[in-house]
């Protein structure tokens, strides 16, 4: 995990809310201008500068203002961008981040613009604008302080942006609920059963009967998606579920988060951790 900020980059593990990438506001430093795609949402905000940005097929011309969210699994990079002048905000999250929100606050999917829209640019003016900026800069007050109560700020202001976003993209909505299924759609399908069932002895077979769609085909097309195998991603999120049990209870014993999480065997959840996290379970789960 890495937080950035003004181009500077540090580790720090003391909040357990935390972002798979966050930077606020950050000027030049890593830009990746190589077409990649993840299986974490996006958000993306510029702050100054103009840039092109290579989503999928298209190329969309970004400026100060502008709004970008992705659902990850398509290919995507800036191109175009100076250096010295692009600054830009940018949150990468894992999905199961809602989870930290209050039932009540998820009778409206939180997430569905990311699921149905999947890639969609919003340009921002004026009171919305200001709204936005508003917000990010509260998330950016209250990320990685390591205190309940400034957590407690921070889970409320990350809602809060993404219902902004949600607003924002409501009217229209219903029209990309109902657009043919792409790939990268079925690979969210993959993705949402593994979401409800990680803990469980996944088998390709079940993914399978699930989206009624060969388990062959989904396989490739999820490994041509995302970089990574089903097998791999399952892995990915049991050991993010495991650092987020850590975290909220650092009594928690290796070996009960080891089961909670779905690995029957503990040597095996330790080797997959370290691999994964770069420290053991053990080490991972000490006080900071």
């Amino acid at each position: 995990f890495v937080f950035e900020e003004g181009g500077i980059a540090m580790n720090n593990r003391q909040s357990f809310f935390e972002f798979t990438r966050y930077a606020y506001k950050m000027r030049g430093g890593s830009i990746d201008n190589l077409l990649h795609c993840h299986p974490q949402y996006e958000i993306l905000y510029i702050d100054e500068a103009a840039c092109d940005y290579v989503v999928g097929d298209r190329v969309i011309a970004l400026q100060p203002g502008d709004l970008f969210i992705l659902n990850g699994l398509a290919r995507h990079c800036p191109v175009k961008v100076d250096r010295d002048t692009y600054v830009r905000t940018v949150l990468v999250f894992e999905p199961h981040l809602i989870d930290h929100f209050h039932p009540n606050l998820r009778a409206v999917d939180p997430l569905l613009p990311f699921k149905a829209m999947r890639n969609f640019h919003l340009r921002l003016d004026g009171e919305t604008k200001r709204e936005c900026e508003s917000i990010l800069k509260k998330i950016n007050t209250y990320y990685n302080k390591g205190d309940p109560v400034e957590d407690t700020r921070l889970i409320l202001a990350f809602y809060d942006l993404l219902m902004f976003v949600y607003t924002q993209c409501r009217p229209l909505l219903n029209r990309y609920e109902n657009s043919p299924p792409s790939k990268e759609l079925y690979v969210q399908k993959v993705i949402d059963y593994i979401e409800a069932h990680y803990w469980e002895d996944i088998r390709l077979e079940q993914i399978e009967a699930s989206i009624h769609m060969s388990k062959f085909y989904l396989a490739k097309i999820f490994h041509e998606t995302t970089g990574m195998t089903i097998f791999d991603y399952v892995m990915s999120r049991r050991i993010s579920q495991a650092k987020l049990l850590f975290r909220h209870d650092q009594n928690s014993s290796v070996t009960s988060v080891c089961h909670l999480v779905g690995f029957k065997n503990l040597a095996h959840f330790s080797r997959v951790f370290k691999k994964l996290v770069g420290v053991s379970p053990s080490e991972y789960r000490k006080p900071l």
